[in-house]
């Protein structure tokens, strides 16, 4: 009943009213049907048309299903919220888009019921603000809801994201996203995380399993394009994987993006073959300087600096406005990892378009004892995050306080004030956002150092353990924590983790080989053989 001009709505709205009760019965489509808050036919039939692709991993597909679905109603929250994970999930990053569609499905949130308001609440903390109390958040939802599929998946994306700014392994992904598949073994995305931890594992066996399981739901889009290809060059025979060698320098665009978030802990040729034809000249620019700048990233994660810095080179001529390159440089520097002239002039190149407010520069400043030009940067950074924090970024805003903070430990550390340096770094940490892993592992490493100092040492060995994301840090984690081991007579772990930086150093430039070598005969030491003299 209603007056006529209202008959059409109020038809919809009794439509989705008979819609949802039938499907609250058996048979009915994998909806949460009491997230549907629309009213409009058309926004649900595309918001349908959205989950079926998204729950396939594809994701272009979903974009444009739930695009519609938001156009036919700009208030429907899971539409929204559902849209801005579709584009968190592309190979490109679109980060405008993710944050408008995440930001207004928590706007438009209030009339769910508080399960669903939350998840899309904690998605929102990680994808757009990458706060860490995301990770808590979807912890407490799994617990509290030990059959939610969404809660499960969203607490192994905050695991692989922000996992490691806890402390966390990257296997840590593994458990709830097997508690996903296990909850419904039709929906692909968590598989091609799954794939991605089985290729940095090296377990042939998982990745076997979950690149079939994937397949079976999905066997057309780019990323199976993609994990075909990355088990064929990883893992397949010989034949195999001669012929995906060949296809990689007429690979299709779509494949690229699977096959190399796989890779990084493939061997270094391996990588090498997939970057050098991810950086082919029929390719556009910017992309093929993003790839040589992560073949850069590979190099100096083995320790071979000379070899990065060219390919560093190679790649900031191919995305001159990419701050990686300095940042890459400079940290590398002030780690002690690079000290030739080839690094320094390429640095200085680098400064000369940098910003006062450069963090990275900062960092080595402090490292060479400029404390001056450090408390430049410091004051500098304070007052472009009170800048952003006036029109309106807090977040963004917060964080570049953090970074100030961070620099402000790094003084400390260099003037012995081993306990105010903690104090800065703890709170410069509080304040950065989980996502900025680069510039947080740095600090996050020399909080270790100091809390070693003060016998913190579990708090030191877990932070040593995670640095993993960061490619100057990994191999200087692993030897730390060996070390740190060896001290407490743990000589099962300590010989794991020499082993592990020797294998990761072991052609690392001339330069850095006496610590390869001290690291060698430590494991000799442990193993009780007579050490090499």
């Amino acid at each position: 009943e209603g007056p006529e001009e209202e008959m059409t709505s109020l038809i919809d709205r009794m439509t989705v009213d008979l819609l949802k009760s039938v499907w609250r019965g058996e048979g009915g489509p994998d909806v949460r049907v009491s997230a549907i808050t629309t009213t409009s036919i058309p926004a649900l039939k595309a918001y349908l048309e959205g989950e079926q692709a998204f729950r396939r991993s594809r994701f272009p597909e979903a974009q444009e299903a739930f695009t519609r679905a938001v156009e036919a109603d700009s208030t429907f929250a899971v539409a929204l919220h559902r849209l801005a994970i579709s584009y968190g999930w592309s190979l490109n990053i679109y980060a405008e888009e993710l944050t408008r569609y995440e930001t207004a499905a928590v706007r438009h949130s209030a009339g769910l019921p508080e399960r669903d308001s939350l998840l899309i609440m904690a998605n929102k903390l990680l994808a757009v603000d990458g706060d860490l109390e995301s990770v808590r958040l979807f912890e407490r939802l799994a617990a509290r809801y030990p059959d939610d599929l969404e809660a499960w998946y969203g607490l192994g994306e905050a695991y692989v994201h922000l996992g490691s700014q806890e402390g966390r392994q990257y296997t840590s992904a593994i458990a709830p996203f097997e508690r996903a598949l296990a909850l419904d073994s039709t929906f692909a995305p968590p598989l091609i995380h799954l794939i991605e931890v089985a290729h940095y594992e090296g377990d042939s066996t998982r990745a076997r399993e979950w690149t079939a399981a994937y397949l079976a739901l999905d066997s057309t889009s780019g990323w199976a394009g993609g994990f075909r290809l990355g088990w064929a060059l990883r893992f397949g025979s010989p034949e195999d994987s001669a012929a995906a060698v060949a296809a990689l320098d007429t690979l299709n665009l779509r494949v690229f993006g699977p096959t190399y978030r796989s890779s990084w802990n493939w061997s270094l040729p391996l990588f090498e073959l997939v970057t050098r034809a991810h950086a082919h000249p029929r390719l556009p620019d910017g992309m093929r300087g993003r790839a040589l700048l992560r073949l850069g990233w590979q190099y100096l994660r083995r320790g071979q600096v000379a070899a990065a810095i060219e390919v560093i080179r190679q790649g900031y001529a191919l995305r001159p406005d990419d701050r990686d390159p300095l940042h890459l440089v400079a940290i590398a520097r002030a780690l002690g990892l690079a000290e030739d002239p080839d690094s320094k002039a390429l640095l200085d190149r680098l400064a000369t378009s940098a910003d006062d407010d450069e963090w990275a520069l900062g960092v080595l400043a402090a490292q060479e004892k400029r404390l001056r030009d450090v408390r430049s940067v410091v004051a500098a950074l304070d007052a472009s995050a009170d800048s952003l924090t006036a029109e309106g970024d807090s977040v963004t805003g917060r964080s570049i306080h953090g970074l100030a903070w961070g620099l402000r430990g790094h003084i400390a550390a260099a003037q012995g004030d081993v306990d105010s340096a903690i104090a800065h770094l703890r709170h410069g940490l509080d304040m950065v956002i989980g996502i900025w892993s680069w510039q947080r592992d740095v600090d996050r490493y020399l909080l270790a150092s100091l809390l070693q100092q003060r016998g913190a040492e579990e708090k030191a060995l877990s932070i040593y353990g995670s640095l993993y994301v960061t490619p100057w840090l990994e191999a200087m984690g692993y030897v730390r924590r060996a070390e740190l081991h060896e001290r407490r007579g743990d000589s099962r772990a300590a010989l794991e983790y020499y082993g592990k930086f020797v294998d990761l150093w072991a052609d690392a430039d001339e330069h850095l080989q006496p610590q390869v070598e001290a690291a060698r005969q430590a494991m000799q030491r442990l193993a009780g053989e007579p050490v090499s003299p």
